[in-house]
């Protein structure tokens, strides 16, 4: 099962575009494996805005938070928008947390993409804009729930 749900999808896709519908794709589904090769060795993942204090990931750190991320995330596509070789998405998302709670963000997503030699395409630069608000309450009532399953 896809883990788009619908939107916004463009009839005929970039190489750029197809490249990121199989990213969230997979990263809806948690397929580790797979996110890898689409991701260039020297990835530069950033999670905005600034105020949330995360640091800019590597490739490795960004795959062991997907790890333990969350389980069943599905997305919806509000609008894409390619301009080789990047490409600009607004999403939602829904999916639940390893606590068992709910989770429904907002983003808007900057895939910045680098054809490799033999044709295919990975993302060198991410830029992840969410909704600071809603995620600083989610990961307090996230610590609330782990603390209690904890006993």
């Amino acid at each position: 099962m896809s883990a788009i749900v619908s939107g916004a999808i463009p009839e005929t896709l970039s190489p750029q575009v197809q490249t990121v519908l199989n990213f969230l794709t997979l990263l809806g589904a948690g397929d580790i494996d797979k996110l890898s090769n689409l991701l260039s060795d020297d990835l530069s993942y950033y999670v905005h805005p600034k105020s949330l204090n995360i640091p800019c990931l590597a490739k490795h750190e960004w795959l062991q938070r997907v790890k333990k991320g969350f389980v069943g995330m599905k997305f919806y596509i509000f609008e894409i928008v390619c301009e080789r070789p990047s490409v600009a998405v607004h999403a939602s998302s829904t999916a639940t947390s390893r606590t068992g709670g709910s989770y429904a963000n907002e983003y808007s997503f900057w895939f910045h993409l680098e054809q490799q030699p033999e044709g295919t395409h990975r993302m060198k630069t991410v830029k992840e804009f969410l909704d600071s608000k809603y995620i600083i309450e989610f990961k307090t009532e996230e610590t609330e729930r782990a603390e209690k399953l904890a006993k």
